[in-house]
């Protein structure tokens, strides 16, 4: 999880992330990651900073979509590449 910046986009966020996953057997879209985010309690805490992530500020995000799944992460550090 903490390592998923670092996967997605090598040096380019050195930092460590929080990771969020879904998958599905059908084609991914941006709009469904979404919903199955939204309808996971566990998922929809980072998403909302609710929780154990209320004390939590991102700085940073980053995501892919491929086919059936989709990845986000998020940083408390601010990215280098924005700054």
């Amino acid at each position: 999880m903490r390592d998923k910046p670092r996967e997605l986009i090598g040096d380019g966020y050195p930092h460590s992330g929080f990771e969020i996953v879904a998958w599905r057997s059908e084609a991914m879209t941006e709009a469904t990651a979404l919903e199955i985010w939204r309808r996971s309690p566990a998922h929809y805490a980072v998403l909302a900073n609710e929780g154990v992530w209320a004390s939590r500020e991102w700085q940073a995000l980053g995501a892919a979509l491929s086919d059936e799944h989709a990845v986000v992460w998020f940083g408390l550090e601010p990215d280098p590449a924005t700054e």
